[in-house]
């Protein structure tokens, strides 16, 4: 087997691990959005984590940074999720993704009323006149 091949079936390995979710559908990249680790958010999608990933709730990413939120100052990671490169090309898909509630990350952000997040949503074109289910 040449090194090529080698290195692409390390790639490929690499981006299963990354994406593997739990018993609830909880990625490594989840649980770092849930518990507010913005770096290893950043780090899990510049090395090929797929920001589409759902639980088996229907929950993203997003849904979990906006969860997280309890102050102003944690607008940094939903800023960091829909800044992203690796996100741009899904950015209006993972921001009108509902769960199985039918609720966005809009609703969650406007139910804690933390208003950075919901402004850093609407920045990045949350419709905020989307129905819940």
């Amino acid at each position: 087997m040449n090194q090529l091949a080698d290195e692409s079936s390390v790639v490929d390995a690499a981006k299963y691990f990354i994406n593997l979710q739990d018993k609830r559908g909880k990625t490594a990249t989840y649980l770092a959005a849930e518990f507010g680790h913005v770096d290893m958010v950043d780090s899990y999608l510049t090395r090929g984590a797929d920001p589409m990933v759902r639980t088996y709730e229907g929950w993203t990413i997003l849904h979990a940074a906006v969860q997280m939120a309890k102050k102003d100052a944690d607008a940094s990671m939903v800023e960091t999720i829909l800044s992203h490169g690796k996100v741009k090309p899904y950015k209006q898909e993972l921001l009108d993704a509902t769960d199985e509630q039918g609720r966005t990350a809009i609703h969650i952000a406007s139910y804690k009323d933390v208003d950075a997040v919901t402004n850093a949503l609407l920045v990045h074109g949350m419709n905020p006149l989307v129905a819940t289910g």
